[in-house]
């Protein structure tokens, strides 16, 4: 089952460090993202493969908006 990262709060995407196909633990961060000044990683809630991502760098994205997809069921 694939299950989404949200947004914490508002924030700009500053950079974006793994890709689709990429598997990840929940120790990885998959983003970095801009609030208020200071760079916060954003970390996968679940480990296993990125099957999406939905932003780019220098988007900004409202709180809870849908960050990027992980797939914990992956035969990894």
């Amino acid at each position: 089952m694939s299950e989404a990262t949200l947004a914490p709060t508002t924030c700009k995407i500053s950079k974006v460090l793994k890709g689709e196909g990429d598997f990840v633990e929940t120790d990885v961060a998959v983003l970095t993202v801009e609030v208020q000044g200071k760079e916060v990683s954003v970390f996968p809630s679940v480990a296993g493969e990125i099957v999406e991502v939905m932003v780019r760098e220098g988007q900004t994205v409202e709180e809870d908006a849908e960050l990027f997809m992980v797939d914990d069921e992956g035969g990894w």
